[in-house]
């Protein structure tokens, strides 16, 4: 099996997956949670398949401490 593409990984589709559920969820709360802990919970589940497979094409310069 080859990888071309962040949406070939099984852990992609799994996070996609977590997003849709966390959306479900946000949705049943009340409506006087919208800006509060429903939005909380939607970006908080957007940000994994997000910062999780950001592009590997780039070179950042090693540290040095």
């Amino acid at each position: 099996m080859s990888v071309e593409s962040y949406r070939d990984l099984k852990v992609w589709g799994k996070a996609m997956d977590l997003v849709v559920e966390s959306y479900k969820l946000a949705n049943q709360l009340p409506k006087t949670e919208t800006y509060g802990l429903t939005n909380q919970i939607q970006r908080a589940a957007v940000s994994i398949p997000a910062n999780s497979f950001r592009p590997t094409t780039y070179h950042l310069p090693p540290t040095t401490y």
